[in-house]
């Protein structure tokens, strides 16, 4: 295990380079050792093949926590009602699951009979309501944006070039990722793990291997297309 960087803005790895803790306050050097002998006496990050403890071992500690004075009665119902609500939530939304598959686009009654192509032809020619006003003037506005922002523009159309043309782009502060001639939107692509395709409360956050599923999740906000729209 080391630190690298002389504070802690930066992460701890350990001996295959893996990150696993980001620190984010500066700390003196005794502190700095401190942390991380604590950090390697730990046990390693959970693997999505163990199973997490029960809700019952998640009682019974609260029950103690609560009797020994180490969690308030109050905080301890709050808690208590937060993770029912939780629980819930979450039942309510996987049962609605199956229902919202089979469900057709629910649209305007002028627009259900139309046929894909139709649809798409009324989008691009309506007159009202419209979007944005700088669409509606495509040239003036591009002829400004290279005026004023020369140097950002020239980047801009880098970068949207990079992402149609090599298909890579930045991620999450990874810095630029090669997503490969054909883009597998369910590949991690630091780990290169494919996650499957369930339900998000039944999917592990990480695995021992550096894998992490919000890595994946952030790919398919598709933040990419934001830089496609502005060119």
């Amino acid at each position: 295990m080391q630190l690298r960087g002389g504070s802690f803005s930066d992460a701890i790895y350990n001996d295959k380079g893996k990150r696993f803790y980001p620190v984010r306050v500066a700390a003196p050097p005794r502190l700095r050792r401190r942390c991380c002998q604590e950090f390697e006496s730990t046990s390693q990050l959970p693997n999505s093949s163990e199973r997490p403890k029960s809700r019952a071992t998640s009682l019974t500690k609260g029950v103690r926590g609560v009797l020994r004075g180490r969690i308030s009665f109050g905080r301890a119902m709050r808690e208590a009602f937060r993770r029912g609500r939780a629980t819930v939530s979450g039942r309510r939304e996987r049962a609605m699951l199956d229902d919202l598959a089979v469900q057709p686009a629910r649209l305007r009654s002028e627009l259900r009979n139309l046929s894909p192509s139709d649809l798409l032809k009324h989008f691009r020619e309506r007159d009202t309501p419209s979007f944005l006003p700088g669409f509606e003037l495509p040239d003036s506005t591009s002829v400004c944006q290279r005026n004023l922002f020369p140097d950002e523009t020239q980047r801009m159309i880098e970068s949207a070039r990079l992402i149609t043309q090599e298909h890579r782009w930045s991620l999450l502060g990874f810095g630029e990722q090669d997503f490969g001639r054909q883009i597998n939107w369910h590949r991690d692509p630091l780990s290169g793990r494919i996650w499957p395709l369930e339900y998000h409360a039944d999917i592990p956050l990480w695995h021992n291997d550096g894998s992490d599923i919000r890595v994946l999740w952030e790919l398919n906000r598709l933040g990419h297309l934001i830089t496609l729209g502005r060119v």
